[in-house]
């Protein structure tokens, strides 16, 4: 309930609640999922979801700004959304495959997962910079 309220609050111009939106609704999914078996394999859709989730309330708040962005513009955020969300599907994909292989893997996997986990946390902090240096110019 909190997520959804901070996400319409987010919509309303309040643009910190963004992320107290994907981290309420994140934190849910978690509660939920908390000792009910193996790694969900859906959890990678949810994580997918909360990234868009908080990438297009952004992009909407950008859109009622005075200032309008060119067609080409567009495209180019459009594509970058695309092939972050691609990122993510793919480093979440290999996240939850190395922890559905159980205890028992060792330390290879371990330093896989968390590789990984590097790796997603590296294509977000580029894109958050990518998108600042383009408001700087």
């Amino acid at each position: 309930m909190i997520g959804v309220v901070a996400t319409l609050s987010a919509l309303a111009g309040l643009i910190v609640a963004t992320w107290w939106a994907v981290l309420a609704l994140g934190l849910e999914y978690t509660s939920f999922r908390i000792g009910r078996g193996p790694v969900d394999v859906r959890a990678v859709y949810v994580a997918i979801g909360l990234f868009l989730l908080a990438e297009l309330t952004m992009w909407s708040l950008d859109a009622r700004s005075r200032v309008v962005e060119e067609a080409d513009a567009t495209r180019r955020r459009a594509a970058g959304l695309g092939i972050a969300t691609a990122a993510t599907l793919f480093l979440g994909s290999a996240i939850v495959a190395i922890s559905r292989q159980g205890r028992s893997t060792g330390l290879t996997l371990t330093i896989l997962g968390v590789g990984a986990t590097i790796a997603i946390m590296l294509v977000i902090v580029w894109i958050a910079v990518r998108r600042h240096n383009a408001k700087s110019s």
